[in-house]
């Protein structure tokens, strides 16, 4: 239980450190912005970093060992389903092409090259 707890104060940590550097980076996109970007994306950045950086501070230093626990399974189970949802995305290879294309595809090759 020791160390279920240790692990999830330390996940609720990095919560809060990320939070926080989401925060640092719109601050620093906002203040080197040249006047056509859109800063609206940035603030809500800046609010929403900031409000879930402060509650996961709290959720560290209010909640019960098993609430703590309970709480870092729910972030790590989302966390790992946005991860392999993303990589699922990036991977997703094209439908296959259909046959009558392909054949259409070798015959053109075969007229071009001189090939019967």
């Amino acid at each position: 239980m020791r160390t279920a707890t240790q692990i999830s104060n330390n996940l609720l940590r990095l919560c809060v450190v990320t939070s926080l550097l989401i925060v640092g980076y719109a601050t620093l996109r906002l203040s080197l912005s040249s006047g056509h970007l859109s800063t609206t994306f940035y603030y809500i950045c800046i609010a929403s970093g900031t409000l879930s950086a402060y509650l996961f501070w709290l959720a560290a230093t209010k909640l019960s060992p098993n609430s703590k626990i309970n709480l870092s399974i729910v972030i790590t189970t989302i966390g790992l389903i946005l991860y392999g949802l993303e990589t699922y995305l990036t991977v997703q290879q094209l439908p296959p092409q259909p046959e009558s294309s392909k054949i259409v595809k070798d015959q053109d090759y075969h007229l071009i090259h001189g090939q019967n």
